[in-house]
């Protein structure tokens, strides 16, 4: 199966029913993609006695938004909301743009 036929089936299964898909890029094609995440777990973290931080737990992102646009025709393949299996505890909006309505 070539990556065009993959794509194909790919999108064919991700998008809605009133999205419509024209045009695939080909093969050899260039693509741009962009993608917003959302944190799902929050660091934890604490001061050492000597005053340096200590990460007791990492922050966690999942993606909440992918587009993609050929780089050629500038046209947008395809620009969705991906909905994060785990809650969100930071939609980080101030940077990705994303605002809880666009996952619901």
């Amino acid at each position: 199966q070539s990556w065009h036929q993959s794509l194909t089936n790919n999108a064919r299964s991700i998008f809605s029913a009133n999205q419509k898909l024209t045009v695939l890029p080909g093969e050899g094609d260039l693509v741009a993609f962009d993608a917003e995440f959302v944190s799902v777990q929050e660091e934890v973290s604490t001061l050492t006695e000597s005053g340096s931080k200590l990460t007791i737990q990492e922050t966690r992102h999942a993606i909440a938004r992918i587009s993609v646009v050929g780089c050629e025709t500038r046209t947008v393949i395809f620009d969705d909301f991906v909905l994060p299996q785990e809650n969100v505890v930071d939609f980080l909006t101030r940077f990705s743009g994303v605002v809880e309505r666009d996952l619901n």
